[in-house]
């Protein structure tokens, strides 16, 4: 199995890009659909530019509505790299 995080384009509209997340570790593997808003992706693409910056680097990227669930604050998806 490859090691690796893909982002591939499927479908936008005025306000939305979708893409296909997907990830692996060697051990596991997953992808997922996601909404992003438009300019989120360059905005992450600025975030994790350069990662890593040094041993204790650590980014969060996070797509998608907020919405509350059992009383916690969710992202529809979210990424974080360490």
């Amino acid at each position: 199995m490859d090691r690796g995080l893909t982002v591939e384009y499927l479908y936008h509209d005025a306000d939305i890009v979708e893409v296909r997340v997907s990830a692996a570790n060697g051990v596991f593997a997953g992808s997922a659909a996601v909404y992003v808003a438009r300019g989120e992706l360059r905005e992450s693409a600025d975030l994790v530019k350069d990662f890593p910056a040094g041993r204790l680097d650590k980014r969060e990227l996070a797509w998608g509505a907020m919405k509350i669930l059992a009383d916690e604050l969710s992202r529809e998806y979210s990424m974080h790299f360490s």
